[in-house]
């Protein structure tokens, strides 16, 4: 709210002080003389103007103190003698119904800008006091709306304003600002109430007189019409989105000798009717369901055959290791495995790993299956550190016998254990001896725990080894480190292969995967 409290305006002559000093109470005020032409209208004038309102008084060109009658800056009569102004300015109290500021506007001042407006953080009684904070703001400015600096936007907030963005002539938004607003408050005598909103100023707002009343009456309608043109505009976005992504999807399917039928042109939702008229096939007629059919019985094939292949990999290489070093009470040079490895100490950033390069107890396969992706990454910023070579252990259950060889730099989870060979030589050694079955029966031998047995890394380090000579390892790692490679390449390539099935429909159906190209 704006109340008007007190309007006074002093206007100094070579013979003294002239002007009006007068408050307004609650509401209903008349202002009224004996005789016409004697200073109703400047009043008026003159609160409108400390507001930076004078634009409402004089039209278009009304800027500054202009718009006042001549009392106010060159003359002023007492009793028919013209005295001369030699300085004049206006005081306004007002108030938002809980705090009063007042305002000062020079009119006529040699050494003062009109375009200025100062605020006192009091009533008019109280401006002088030294503790009274005041603050110079502009008016008739560009920005003086919105700027930190501008009046009409000091005052904005100050009256708990929250002025709406409104079309302009030229397609962009503007405020409604608070001249155009409060051109409805006032009505000037000389045009009547033939039109209530004669002196509204014009800033290229669209239908601004309809703004207006909307924003006083405080209906929807400015919003409705801002929530059409914001649907429209993302009406135009989805069609054109649309057109151009159906002009991609038929350019890349035909890049890959396909090609799409049916497809609508517009975005709409579409029957059942219309959805099954939709088509994919490959340019010489064959159907993509066919091709699809075709590709996922060459997988299921390769899919059978490799684990069949790696489970014989597997055997052979535990069949040479075990004809090799098997019995370790015969062996000449006996050790432990702490002799041969070491638990991992090393510290890996969890950001440096990814969803392949992380392992726990539940990426990790049962019956020495290897590994899938893992479905996240663990919360903590650090975690072990494993290295090509090592050997990773689940150490949870150890009787479900999850066993997998590190191929690259990667980390695990707490609950794995990460076995670092003392030399790069004993890599295939190391996992071998690890891979057996017998050493997961040692392990469960000594495991701890009912629920979720867990085995004791202490117990686990004096598992009975042999301590092959270095011709004897040689030798080994000749025929176990190339089989090794292959068993892992084989899974590795399991894995891509089952990415390819899952994600094979829907890049058919964007044009990614020419299906005539694939070789497997």
């Amino acid at each position: 709210m704006l109340k008007i409290n007190r309007l006074r305006v002093e206007i100094n002559t070579m013979r003294g002080l002239y002007g009006i000093d007068e408050s307004f109470g609650d509401g209903l005020n008349f202002i009224a003389s004996r005789e016409n032409t004697c200073g109703k209208s400047s009043i008026l004038d003159a609160i409108y103007y400390c507001l930076g309102f004078e634009q409402i008084l004089g039209g278009a060109g009304g800027i500054g103190s202009k718009v006042l009658t001549s009392a106010f800056k060159t003359s002023i009569e007492d009793n028919g003698e013209p005295q001369t102004v030699t300085e004049s300015g206006a005081y306004l109290e007002i108030s938002n119904g809980s705090e009063e500021i007042t305002i000062y506007r020079s009119i006529k001042a040699e050494n003062k800008d009109n375009r200025l407006i100062t605020v006192y953080f009091s009533d008019y009684d109280l401006i002088n006091n030294p503790k009274i904070q005041s603050e110079d703001f502009y008016v008739n400015i560009q920005h003086a709306a919105t700027s930190q600096r501008g009046f009409h936007a000091f005052l904005e907030d100050f009256l708990h304003l929250n002025l709406p963005l409104v079309r302009t002539s030229d397609g962009s938004e503007r405020k409604l600002y608070l001249q155009i607003i409060f051109s409805a408050m006032f009505i000037e005598q000389k045009h009547g109430w033939s039109d209530i909103l004669s002196g509204m100023p014009v800033f290229g707002i669209r239908e601004s007189k309809k703004r207006i009343v909307e924003f006083v009456l405080g209906l929807d309608t400015l919003k409705n019409e801002k929530e059409r043109d914001r649907l429209n505009a993302v009406k135009s976005k989805i069609e054109y989105e649309w057109e151009q992504l159906i002009e991609d999807f038929k350019r890349n399917a035909h890049s890959e000798m396909c090609e799409v039928v049916n497809l609508p042109t517009r975005p709409k939702v579409l029957s059942e009717t219309e959805l099954l008229r939709i088509s994919a096939s490959t340019l010489s007629g064959t159907p993509i369901n066919n091709e699809i059919e075709s590709l996922t019985a060459k997988y299921d094939g390769l899919r059978s055959l490799k684990p069949k292949v790696n489970d014989n990999l597997a055997d052979l290489l535990q069949t040479i290791y075990q004809g090799r070093f098997g019995n370790d009470i015969l062996a000449v040079n006996q050790g432990v495995l702490s002799d041969i490895c070491s638990y991992s100490t090393d510290k890996v950033a969890v950001s440096e790993l990814n969803v392949r390069t992380y392992f726990s107890t539940e990426n990790m396969l049962s019956g020495k299956a290897g590994s899938t992706e893992a479905i996240s990454l663990p919360t903590t910023s650090q975690t072990t550190a494993c290295h090509k070579g090592d050997t990773l252990i689940s150490n949870i259950r150890p009787y479900f016998k999850k066993i997998v060889y590190c191929e690259d730099k990667c980390g695990c989870s707490t609950d794995v254990l990460c076995f670092t060979p003392s030399q790069p030589c004993y890599s295939a050694y190391l996992f071998s001896t690890l891979y057996a079955d017998k050493f997961f029966a040692f392990m469960v031998a000594g495991s701890k725990g009912t629920k979720m047995p867990r085995g004791d890394k202490q117990q686990i380090m004096t598992y009975p080894v042999v301590l092959p000579s270095e011709e004897e390892l040689a030798g080994f790692n000749t025929i176990a480190s190339p089989l090794l490679e292959q068993i892992y390449s084989n899974r590795a390539e399991n894995k891509r292969l089952s990415i390819l099935r899952d994600t094979l429909l829907p890049k058919l159906m964007s044009g990614e995967i020419n299906v005539s190209a694939i070789q497997l």
